[in-house]
């Protein structure tokens, strides 16, 4: 995280009676967040889902639907704010200088004593198992809520490309000074490295995963419905959609408002996850100011895949067939945004079937592309008339190594 300096983020001079201690006081106050306002309480909004949709395609999991059919495997989880803020790790406690793209850190509203929501979001992962290519279309879905019926639409990335974008929201929220620009940029790097990208097709053997995101539900919702529609499950010989389905993922609806934990409780109740990456990446090749391959935004797609590694790890773990220990994986991350190749260069699980589990699986993951190589970059404030800034850096092939600890006290923080 880059240190900041200067005055906050909108601040202007003082003059006049705003001189004055009180009123100068009263200024601090209002922009402080946690740390003038601790907070009093923890508000969290669970989407479990609801077991009667248990039938046919659809599989229900703690804390997931999954709709399986031949040669497709398509789940779906809600993510709570303290999930959101593990992706980020240290990003998400910086109080009014988070950036988090999907929450609002840790900075406490002094009118209600908690971290209010800013969003909704799902966690959607699409595993192409047989098929010849698939795709999601993430701004066709839509959320309904109960009991008032009313359907939500998601969040696109970039302006121009949904009726509500992050780009334009976090640009609304944005202040004048270079700090807010560059909070304004890491932002929008790692919600470009997480959410669920429009016209990502999936190919056989592939996995793709991205966060579909919603405005925040009001208090007396009860229960919601995420349906995913003309999700396409074949294409004809000239790329058009030739087969679609549409799919509905219920979920139940809770609000609940507890005394605050402090951070090492909250830590500790984690501490069951068996798997964690053990320190920041190490990232090499990538082009100067290209956010998209900083070690922060990168680290913080990894975390939303450690189900993966989990899931290599944690049978034979259980079957006591291998013990705790840490893994090194060595990965090419290309400008499109897939994987070249993945190797375990480094492991004391002395178990090749997991080490071999664990790269495969890195292999199959999809980061978004590189700089603006994603098609639609365009800043959204240029003038009439004039010439746009030229694309952000983009760099070419990126070398990443990643550290996972895996089954060790604390793998879950």
């Amino acid at each position: 995280m880059r240190l900041l300096s200067g005055p906050l983020p909108g601040a202007r001079p003082l003059r006049g009676r705003w001189r004055q201690p009180a009123a100068l006081a009263a200024a601090l106050l209002a922009s402080a967040c946690a740390l003038l306002f601790p907070p009093r309480y923890t508000r969290t909004v669970v989407l479990l889902p609801l077991a009667e949709q248990a039938s046919g395609e659809y599989e229900v999991r703690e804390d997931r639907v999954v709709y399986v059919t031949e040669g497709l495997r398509l789940e779906v989880e809600h993510l709570t704010d303290q999930a959101l803020n593990e992706l980020f790790g240290d990003e998400s406690a910086q109080g009014q200088y988070s950036t988090n793209p999907y929450t609002y850190g840790d900075c406490v509203d002094p009118a209600v004593g908690y971290v209010r929501n800013r969003f909704t979001v799902f966690r959607v992962t699409v595993h192409n198992l047989g098929l010849g290519q698939v795709e999601l279309q993430p701004l066709r879905c839509r959320l309904a809520t109960e009991p008032d019926g009313e359907e939500l639409e998601p969040y696109g990335l970039e302006v121009g490309s949904a009726a509500k974008t992050l780009e334009a929201y976090h640009r609304a929220r944005r202040g004048p000074t270079g700090n807010d620009e560059y909070l304004f940029s890491r932002r929008m790097a790692n919600a470009r490295n997480t959410l669920f990208l429009d016209g990502q097709r999936v190919f056989r053997g592939e996995t793709y995963a991205g966060l579909i995101v919603f405005d925040s539900l009001p208090d007396h919702i009860t229960a919601v419905t995420l349906h995913v529609r003309g999700f396409v499950l074949k294409f004809n010989a000239y790329g058009k959609p030739l087969q679609t389905a549409d799919m509905s993922f219920r979920f139940g609806c809770r609000v609940a408002l507890t005394a605050y934990e402090q951070r090492a409780a909250r830590a500790a109740a984690t501490a069951a996850m068996r798997v964690r990456l053990r320190e920041a990446s190490r990232v090499s090749g990538a082009a100067a100011g290209d956010l998209t391959r900083e070690v922060e935004a990168i680290d913080a797609y990894v975390r939303t895949r450690l189900d993966d590694i989990d899931q290599c790890f944690g049978q034979a773990f259980a079957a006591g067939t291998v013990s705790a220990g840490s893994v090194t994986v060595r990965y090419v991350i290309l400008p499109h945004g897939g994987i070249e190749r993945s190797e375990v260069v480094q492991s004391s699980l002395d178990n090749s079937a997991v080490e071999s589990c664990i790269a495969a699986r890195v292999s199959r993951w999809r980061f978004s592309p590189a700089g603006g190589a994603d098609a639609n970059w365009a800043p959204a404030d240029t003038t009439a008339g004039a010439e746009p800034p030229p694309l952000p850096p983009t760099s070419g092939p990126v070398v990443v190594v990643s550290v996972f600890a895996l089954g060790e006290e604390g793998a879950g923080r």
